[in-house]
């Protein structure tokens, strides 16, 4: 029995995570319910990536002054970010790449224990892509109900104490390595939305997010991430096929869903595959209700190939060795 048990033991995620795991999935479900509630699920999940990347960024160390001060920060870049996105989209293959190349370059935060400042921001830019003007408002209060969620969680729910501000690390601009990591960032974006006139733009606005969430500073880190990606793609919609044919109860779909949220959440900080594994399913549970399974999965898997293959291609254009980096950035 031991020989059973020991094994699915080392699989779960150790306690640190689940605590995790526990705040980000009180703080999704809030930003969903209140961005849905707002302006329906579209944006909802505006709000819910918004209040995780601004947790993650801001994890501890930051006193509340300074707490408040990133969350303006992000909230300027995110106003900031949608403006750009509404310009018609044949001045993106402009705009686009230089704004990311911009706001990477210009990341002067080293302190974090989770993700760099610059992500939210690019990914609100990425993802509005060719957003209409009228709908200005409605995306930038969607981002705003996000961080206002992970900052009220961070200032009140789980403070981390009355701490001064904390000499953060600083790195120089325009340094070699950064300029380089900015540059494989903006190429990355580029490209893909190049290839937006061939597979459509929004395939090009979804697989530049994809590109993004798989690209490493850390060439060697990236084909297992893709691979992880693909295969995480693969395996969640397996896991969908039955609950497709046999749960024909739609309140029953949507727990299955908050639930492949929860164990997404629990996974991401431990097994990759298995994070991306109730992530599709996830998706897949929310978007099948109203698209065919076929289409939905196969716009995932696309997406995976596009984004870790281009990802694949700017690390062997511009290669960055692991030991000059002070630390991962993704």
């Amino acid at each position: 029995m031991k020989k059973i048990i020991d094994p699915i033991k080392k699989t779960l995620p150790p306690p640190a995570l689940k605590t995790m795991a526990d705040r980000l999935f009180f703080i999704a479900l809030t930003a969903f319910t209140l961005g849905g509630l707002s302006f329906g699920i579209r944006d909802a999940f505006i709000s819910v990536i918004t209040s995780l990347f601004f947790y993650l960024c801001s994890l501890e160390g930051y006193s509340k002054k300074d707490l408040l001060s990133r969350g303006g920060r992000l909230f300027l870049l995110s106003v900031i970010s949608v403006l750009l996105s509404t310009i018609n989209f044949s001045y993106m293959l402009v705009i686009a790449p230089l704004y990311t190349f911009f706001l990477v370059v210009f990341e002067r935060d080293d302190y974090h224990k989770g993700i760099p400042m610059f992500f939210l921001p690019l990914t609100v830019h990425l993802l509005s892509l060719g957003l209409p003007f009228n709908l200005i408002i409605q995306r930038i209060s969607s981002a705003s109900i996000g961080i206002i969620v992970a900052l009220a969680a961070q200032l009140w729910i789980w403070p981390s104490g009355n701490k001064s501000d904390l000499p953060h690390k600083r790195s120089d601009l325009f340094c070699p390595l950064k300029t380089r990591y900015a540059l494989r960032k903006s190429i990355g974006v580029l490209f893909i939305l190049m290839t937006g006139r061939v597979i459509g733009n929004n395939l090009a606005v979804w697989s530049s997010y994809f590109f993004l969430i798989l690209h490493s500073p850390v060439d060697t880190d990236i084909l297992p991430k893709v691979g992880k990606r693909i295969g995480g793609t693969i395996m969640g919609g397996l896991l969908f096929l039955p609950l497709e044919y046999f749960i024909g109860s739609p309140p029953l779909i949507y727990l299955l869903a908050v639930v492949s949220l929860y164990f997404a959440l629990l996974f991401i900080g431990h097994c990759y595959f298995t994070a991306v594994t109730f992530i599709t399913l996830n998706i897949l549970l929310y978007t099948t209700q109203t698209l065919p399974f076929e289409a939905v999965f196969k716009q995932r898997f696309f997406l995976a190939i596009l984004g870790g293959a281009v990802a694949l291609a700017v690390s062997f254009l511009l290669p960055m060795k692991k030991e000059l980096l002070h630390s991962s950035v993704d």
